[in-house]
């Protein structure tokens, strides 16, 4: 049950760099080169692990954009707060920042948000 669970957050990886505009073996070739910098390693392997073990479904797109541009950047500061900080939401932080974002932008809420 897990590798499948595992395989499709990784497929959702992959498929949310292909929407940035990274091909597979761009995105394959730059972690190859992590292990040039042990603390990018460690970085990368950490939330990689959360993001195919114990990430909330609401966090992953989130994850996946911060997870790749840790990877495909030599500054990645900002990326690597960004992920300490969503390992830490739960479910109504998610649906919280969901509302606010629809206010600050204005956006009337989709059939998916309506429950905000």
């Amino acid at each position: 049950m897990d590798s499948a669970l595992i395989e499709r957050r990784l497929s959702s990886l992959e498929e949310r760099a292909m929407i940035l505009g990274i091909r597979a073996d761009q995105l394959s070739e730059q972690i190859k080169l992590i292990a040039e910098n042990e603390h990018k390693y460690y970085v990368t392997r950490n939330n990689l692990k959360h993001l195919c073990l114990s990430a909330l479904p609401e966090t992953v797109d989130a994850l996946n954009t911060a997870i790749i541009e840790i990877i495909m950047s030599d500054k990645y500061d900002m990326a690597e707060h960004a992920c300490e900080i969503i390992q830490q939401f739960n479910a109504k932080d998610i649906t919280f920042l969901s509302h606010v974002i629809v206010c600050i932008m204005g956006l009337k809420p989709s059939p998916s948000r309506r429950s905000l």
